[in-house]
């Protein structure tokens, strides 16, 4: 799915706080297992358009990140929270996508087993009650359907609390 989200959406989500596991190098780790599993990161392509955070897309293989202060197709530039977060949430996609078959082939599943585990996820999750909504609210104006819908407010959760560290084991885990 696109991690695509209006400016209000993006506004609500703060920035995820700095913890061990969470560094530079250790998102550069989970890059490279990411190349591993067959998964190729891009940063500031040209569809990086006003509104789009990132994406993975599943048949091609690829991750793309699009850097809050760059351009499509402009250079690498630091890297904020926002473009971290959105690393992370684009790679727990790709956990998902080698839930049911393996990375590619556009089979995604959920990372936890059943639908109450992952409410009880995302209750104990640093997302707000309204952020949950919020995010519900806006996939659904886009005619996301109820499955996709649970596998985004996944990968928010994730991607808010879960470090990059964790994130390139799971890779490891169900990708491999």
């Amino acid at each position: 799915m696109n991690k695509i989200l209006p400016v209000t959406l993006i506004t609500l989500m703060s920035a995820t706080p700095a913890f061990a596991g969470n560094t530079l190098e250790d998102h550069e780790n989970l890059r490279a297992t990411l190349s591993e599993a067959g998964v190729v990161t891009l940063v500031n392509t040209e569809e990086c358009k006003p509104g789009v955070d990132g994406y993975y897309w599943s048949k091609g293989k690829t991750l793309v990140v699009c850097q809050d202060n760059s351009r499509p197709n402009g250079p690498l530039v630091a890297w904020t929270p926002n473009d971290l977060d959105t690393f992370r949430h684009e790679a727990h996609h790709v956990v998902q996508d080698c839930m049911i078959g393996g990375v590619g082939d556009n089979r995604a599943g959920l990372y936890f087993e059943t639908v109450d585990e992952l409410k009880e996820f995302l209750l104990k999750s640093s997302l707000t009650k309204d952020q949950v909504l919020k995010i519900i609210e806006v996939y659904k104006e886009d005619g996301v359907s109820d499955k996709a819908i649970l596998e985004e407010l996944e990968a928010f959760a994730v991607a808010r609390d879960v470090n990059a560290s964790t994130i390139s084991n799971a890779v490891e885990a169900f990708c491999f």
